[in-house]
Parts: C-alpha cells; structure tokens; sequence
C-alpha cells in the first residue's frame, strides 16, 4: 500500500486568495517546493483536498478551477514533484456533503482510489475542517499550518502538530516516517 500527504489547497499549497479562478494568480506558498522534495523523498504521494463552494455559488467554473489546478501541477512539475490527484468538493456547507471537509469523503475516495494507506497518511492544512477531514479519515496525523487561515484557526483547533508551514510540517512527518 501506498502512502499519501493530503493537502489542502488554498493558504497551504498556494497563497490564500479570494476564490482564486485566473492561472496567472497561483503563487505557490514560501517553502512548497522544498517541503513537497522532501516528503517525495520518503516515498509520499500528494493528494489535494479542496472544499470549492465557489462552483455552487457561480463564483468561479469548474473549468477555471482545473486551469488553476493545472497551473499548480505545472509549477510543481518543473521541479519533478506531480501531485497524484486534485479532489474537489463543489458544494456549499448547508448540503451537507459527504465528501465536503470537515467530513472525510474526499480523503477516503483517494484512498480506495489510489490505495492509499491512511493509517500512513497524513493532512496537511490551514483550517480546522482540513485537520478534522484527516482524523475522521483515520490519517497517522493531521497537522495545522500557520499559512493561510492558520493563525486566524489556531486557538480552535485541535491538532497533532502546528506547523509554522508546509516546509516545518514535512520535516515533523520526516522525523515521524
């Protein structure tokens, strides 16, 4: 079985932006490529685990989140790092969503998918709802990023680990792994 780091997107993966939809807006966030090399060393696979409710909204297409999902892709790419699988949940809070985070659905649809191991995996994000997807999933280990909304969350969430960013969480999962 394989093993996985599930990422949240927005504020952890790349700078948090108001419903980003323009390719040209992606930044990744300081530190990403480092973090991603690191982990791919030890043999993870990357999973993105993104709430859009921008979709439901008609904010933002389902398209314009696949452009900026294939910009994502492309960045990491020219450092040899791929991200297996982009999950998204389209819905808003009120449909109460299976797969919508805080619940687990997207995590354990990449998991029987991609047979992912959880109990080896790990989630990585900036919310409370991203930390709470990943213990509902059963992951070795949710962990809080200070990125994003992360300072903003930090005092209402319980987590395995507050991590000041993506580079500070890979290199507590490396110590673990």
């Amino acid at each position: 079985m394989k093993k996985a780091v599930f990422l949240d997107r927005d504020g952890t993966l790349i700078k948090e932006k108001f419903f980003i939809k323009n390719p040209k807006e992606v930044e990744l966030e300081k530190h990403t490529i480092e973090a991603l090399s690191l982990l791919k060393e030890k043999g993870f696979l990357f999973v993105v685990i993104s709430n859009q409710s921008g979709i439901s909204r008609g904010i933002l297409s389902m398209k314009e989140v696949e452009r900026v999902n294939h910009q994502i892709q492309k960045l990491l790419a020219k450092e040899d790092i791929e991200i297996l699988d982009f999950m998204i949940c389209p819905h808003l809070p009120e449909h109460n969503c299976p797969c919508r985070k805080p619940n687990p659905g997207m995590i354990l649809n990449a998991a029987e998918k991609h047979k992912i191991e959880l109990s080896r995996s790990y989630m990585i994000g900036d919310k409370c709802i991203d930390v709470e997807a990943g213990k509902r999933a059963g992951v070795a280990a949710s962990i809080l990023v200070l990125t994003g909304y992360g300072r903003q969350e930090i005092s209402r969430c319980k987590t395995d680990f507050y991590a000041r960013d993506l580079l500070d969480a890979a290199l507590w999962i490396n110590l673990r792994s």
